[in-house]
């Protein structure tokens, strides 16, 4: 597909792109005056030109581009008296010409050929994009729950199809992984990325030394040898009796009631419960306040968890919190129970396995915590990991989709590696025949056959009086002569404007069918031609059409061809020419440029264009409707009446009213607008000018009373209200 895309040129947009769909061989394109044709020329007569910085031709050409246009004229005849010679084959040597024209023929069968090739390679492109769009909107909605999860944050391919289709498509890993336990790591390492925590340490509690053991373990009694002592041993009931002497209030025993001698009975406690007994106590104290601080150690323990949150299993440590507390509780009841009972041997239970359940608790949460810091540490490859796992993820849940892709996209592949590998082939054949064809060139190329052809078409045409010669024997370049005229002077600048563009385009003509040089590689040319009939009457408009058509068209001159025109008389002459060969028309495209605010091109069928007469009235209709600038309508109407008047023989009539309005209106612009209509050459504007800018309503309205004063009211409500005809 060959498109061309104009911006910010002439009167083209600024901002946005006008497209040329040149796919077909034969693109015409129809457009009046100042639409914006010489644009498209110009473009290709010099696309380096600064000026069309913003346009492009894609795909780039790799062609022999040939533009006939006033720029082609100017720079071939206006600005120099010589013109290159055009190498063309001498056409008496029969056996080497046919040998050529044969390699040409079969040069342009295998054009076709690529191009059928090069047409079937583009479809199976179109067809592996089709089969890839398929696929991504398969993986697109699959992938929807994931892509509305907190976890599509983690990435940046996760909201556009295609960019997401590619990171799966890239993976090559497959994994089966829970999503459950995708979001739950994404979300403890979002929850947690500022966080660390440190490692729990070693619970200490109170352990009984051995002196503690003993003094809990040994029976504490009286060190004293009378009788009441020894009373007291052979009933064991010492504890006893040290409880009771805080009863004793009098001469009576608190024990048994019976009187005595309170001070002898004192003195005899007191020998029994002597210093050595009272010290024995005290380390029995002492052993209980030792004891006790497991308490403190415990609360202050337990402040180490308190941050953790969910590494903690808080049901387990409750357990093994209150399994110690339980322990340490009984042996402090053990320890009291010594106190009270001092005779009594007490033996606390063992602290060695009480610790183990929270040590095995303690060192599992350390592991969790080394590795939850290890993993904040490594923040970014732990969101590498985790991306690489989601792309696992998501491979296996688009497994069957990506497999599918992978196996028609090969067998497209290869279809298409074998259509560029057989296109190749044929270029190599196409190079060889061309390389022959120029080594059988040089043996019968001339410039002189050129002249001949060129001379002989002037004739036929009836255009007399200048001919083309060879500038000089021994040179490669032509000149125009005129018979009594100095080679010194110009022949052609004192042609007309008509011979000027008809000589031009005669030669233009057979630098399509030739060669410039005698060793120039012959490339597939691509022929833009614009106006070849302006400054023409309407005499010629046949032959430059049957010549366009006939020597250059349908001989494949070139591989395309595009033709500009402001004549719909000259477009429809080229259609009607061409529509005796079917196969041929049928890949010709129809445009028309029309100039609003900007230039614009519009397609066009076949059976939509109208004659020239019908068309101005449509441009009438165009400007109405706002699609025209209303610049252009003086020049449109000035057309249609001419056109009109002389048709009608009422010439005289139309200049008559033409005047009667001109000084019937004192507002200058009225009277401007009626004397610009009332001129006869396109090219004199000397009242244009005074016009000014009136809008379009006005000048309709001036333009109806014309009608109207010649009686011919009729036939401008017909022609404004009439729709489009084939």
């Amino acid at each position: 597909m060959t498109k061309l895309f104009v911006k910010s040129v002439r009167s083209y947009s600024p901002d946005v792109d006008v497209e040329f769909d040149f796919t077909s061989r034969v693109n015409l394109i129809y457009g009046l005056n100042g639409s914006g044709k010489s644009t498209i020329s110009g473009y290709f007569f010099n696309p380096n030109s600064a000026e069309y910085a913003n346009c492009r031709l894609t795909p780039e050409e790799d062609v022999q581009f040939l533009v006939f246009n006033q720029d082609y004229i100017d720079e071939t005849f206006h600005n120099s008296q010589t013109q290159p010679g055009v190498f063309t084959l001498n056409s008496e040597n029969a056996e080497i010409t046919k040998i050529i024209e044969d390699n040409k023929k079969t040069i342009t069968s295998n054009i076709r050929e690529i191009d059928i090739k090069n047409n079937d390679a583009q479809e199976k492109r179109e067809l592996k994009e089709s089969v890839c769009a398929k696929i991504i909107d398969e993986v697109w909605n699959r992938t929807a729950s994931v892509r509305k999860s907190e976890i599509s944050n983690l990435v940046n391919w996760m909201s556009r199809k295609q960019k997401l289709f590619e990171a799966i498509n890239e993976h090559d890993k497959v994994k089966e992984i829970e999503f459950s336990n995708l979001e739950e790591r994404y979300k403890y390492l979002n929850k947690f990325k500022e966080v660390k925590y440190s490692r729990i340490p070693k619970l200490i509690l109170p352990i009984l030394s051995d002196e503690d053991s003993k003094v809990l373990s040994t029976p504490l009694l009286s060190t004293s040898n009378s009788q009441l002592s020894k009373a007291i041993e052979k009933l064991s009931n010492s504890d006893w009796i040290r409880a009771g002497v805080q009863y004793l209030m009098d001469d009576q025993c608190p024990f048994c009631q019976q009187q005595l001698n309170r001070d002898a009975f004192k003195q005899d406690l007191n020998n029994i419960f002597d210093e050595t007994y009272n010290e024995g106590l005290l380390e029995v104290d002492a052993v209980k306040k030792r004891y006790a601080i497991w308490r403190d150690n415990l609360d202050n323990y337990l402040v180490s968890f308190n941050d953790l949150g969910e590494l903690v299993d808080n049901n387990l440590l409750l357990k093994n919190i209150r399994d110690i507390q339980h322990h340490y509780e009984k042996n402090e009841e053990l320890i009291e129970s010594k106190k009270s009972s001092p005779s009594e041997s007490i033996y606390l239970n063992g602290d060695k396995n009480i610790l183990n359940g929270l040590i095995d608790q303690v060192n599992e949460l350390n592991e969790k915590i080394e590795e939850h810091n290890k993993r904040i540490d490594n923040y970014d490859g732990e969101c590498e990991i985790l991306r690489q796992d989601l792309l696992s993820h998501l491979r296996l849940m688009n497994e069957t989709s990506i497999n599918r892709y992978h196996e028609q996209s090969k067998e497209l592949d290869d279809l298409i590696y074998k259509l560029v590998e057989e296109v190749e082939n044929i270029n190599k054949k196409n190079k060889q025949l061309q390389s022959e064809n120029r080594i059988k060139s040089s043996e019968v190329i001339n410039i002189e056959e050129t002249i001949s052809k060129i001379n002989d078409s002037l004739v036929s045409l009836g255009v007399m009086g200048f001919t083309l010669i060879k500038h000089k024997d021994e040179s490669e370049t032509y000149r125009l002569h005129r018979e009594g005229q100095s080679n010194t002077k110009s022949v052609f600048k004192s042609l007309s404007e008509g011979e000027k563009t008809i000589i031009s385009f005669l030669y233009f003509l057979e630098q399509c069918k030739g060669i410039k040089n005698k060793d120039d590689v012959i490339k597939d040319k691509f022929i833009v031609i614009d106006d070849p009939i302006s400054s023409l009457s309407h005499n010629y408009i046949y032959e430059i059409s049957a010549m366009i058509f006939n020597d250059l068209i349908l001989k494949d001159v070139a591989k395309k061809f595009i033709i500009l025109t402001h004549s719909l008389f000259f477009f429809q002459e080229l259609v009607i020419t061409a529509s005796s060969e079917k196969n041929i028309i049928k890949n010709w495209s129809f445009n028309r440029i029309v100039k609003g605010q900007f230039s614009q091109c519009f397609q066009l069928k076949r059976d939509d264009i109208l004659n020239e007469y019908q068309s101005l009235w449509q441009t009438l209709k165009d400007a109405k409707n706002g699609t025209v600038n209303s610049i252009i309508l003086p020049n449109v109407m000035r057309n249609i009446l001419e056109y009109y008047f002389s048709f009608s023989c009422k010439k005289d009539k139309l200049k008559e009213v033409l005047k009667s309005l001109a000084d019937s209106h004192a507002e200058p612009r009225y009277n401007s607008f009626y004397r610009f209509i009332n001129r006869h050459s396109h090219s004199d504007g000397k009242n244009i000018q005074s016009i000014g800018h009136i809008e379009v309503g006005v000048y309709l309205e001036m333009f109806e009373r014309i009608f109207t004063d010649t009686g011919d009211e009729d036939h401008f409500n017909a022609m404004m209200g009439a729709e489009k005809t084939a």
